[in-house]
């Protein structure tokens, strides 16, 4: 992911050039040093369980009452649990091996490339996940990694033309007009001016779509 994703508008990501993507060490680096410069780290407290989020009665804001006793009250309350704050779901044919004595991993599981040093590697999905893991296996694995799908991706190149970054295009407030006049505005609630613009500039955008699709 570009680093424009991960950067906070008051603080730039300038450990990593604009338009590259940086690694798991470097956002970690990145988010503390956040952390430090705002003199956050004495208000954090981890490793603690909340086991209710009740409402406060007659003011706004939340109580938070704690797994270790006691409750604090906030004014706000973000719910921040993350995508692999679950169980990891492994298909019940994973545990029907036959012959096959290799290993399977999920993808939250894939850590290093070391893994798959000099073996044959098959990654399952289409998704930026598989993509990622079968581009890196790629550099260490004993013969080309295989995609194992149901539906193709539509894959966009880290630079358009080998040119211009993408996320200048895809992720710009451009971008998000194009694809608004388009395919219609999402999210629901959008201002009537850009359903009235998504029937007018529809022909018009349906040539750049096709073009992008002729060039990836």
């Amino acid at each position: 992911v570009p680093r424009e994703q991960y950067e906070f508008p008051d603080f730039p990501f300038e450990t990593v050039p604009r338009g590259m993507l940086p690694n798991g060490g470097q956002t970690h680096k990145y988010i503390c040093a956040y952390a430090d410069h705002h003199k956050l780290i004495p208000h954090i407290r981890l490793n603690t369980a909340v086991v209710a989020l009740k409402e406060r009665s007659g003011q706004k804001g939340w109580v938070f009452q704690l797994g270790e006793g006691g409750a604090e009250e906030f004014d706000f309350a973000v719910i921040a649990n993350g995508m692999y704050s679950q169980e990891v779901f492994m298909p019940a044919w994973t545990e029907k091996r036959g012959e096959f004595d290799g290993t399977i991993i999920h993808s939250s599981q894939y850590l290093t490339p070391d893994i798959a040093r000099g073996k044959k590697v098959l990654v399952i999905g289409s998704a930026k996940s598989a993509i990622d893991i079968a581009v890196d296996t790629a550099k260490v694995s004993g013969s080309p990694p295989t995609l194992l799908f149901r539906g193709a991706h539509w894959c966009t190149p880290l630079k358009l033309f080998g040119i211009i970054p993408y996320q200048h295009i895809f992720l710009s407030r451009f971008g998000q007009a194009l694809v608004s006049w388009y395919k219609g505005p999402w999210p629901v609630g959008a201002p009537r001016i850009h359903t009235i613009l998504s029937y007018i500039l529809f022909p018009l955008m349906w040539l750049p779509f096709r073009a992008v699709e002729v060039v990836f």
